[in-house]
């Protein structure tokens, strides 16, 4: 086993959906993602295997969380815990930074949400 180290600015960065930067970063049992979301990107509600965490460094987003699609409203400091298969979705109220986390490392939501 080696160590690897990641400086965010040199990994590539993709947009899966219009509003959303994101750079990924693989071990062998979780990925951490840096997102970056510009006011009005929404998230569509959505499900996946792996666990999410979901670390708020700056702006306000609206989250709709479980089946029942309650809303919370997150902003900096707050961390969103999503167990595998928690259905979750979230509308961006202010540009806002994040860090998720996934394992086992997998698709994220916006993997499979059109662009546009």
């Amino acid at each position: 086993m080696k160590a690897h180290i990641y400086n965010w600015a040199t990994v590539e960065s993709d947009n899966p959906v219009t509003g959303l930067l994101r750079r990924k970063i693989f071990g062998d049992r979780a990925m951490v993602a840096q997102i970056h979301l510009d006011m009005g990107c929404i998230v569509n509600p959505h499900s996946h295997p792996s666990d999410q965490i979901s670390i708020v460094l700056s702006g306000k987003q609206r989250w709709w969380l479980d089946d029942d699609g309650h809303e919370f409203i997150a902003s900096a400091g707050d961390i969103l815990v999503l167990p595998g298969g928690c259905r979750h979705g979230v509308e961006t109220l202010e540009d806002s930074d994040l860090i998720d986390i996934l394992s086992p490392p997998g698709p994220m939501g916006v993997d499979s949400q059109s662009s546009g």
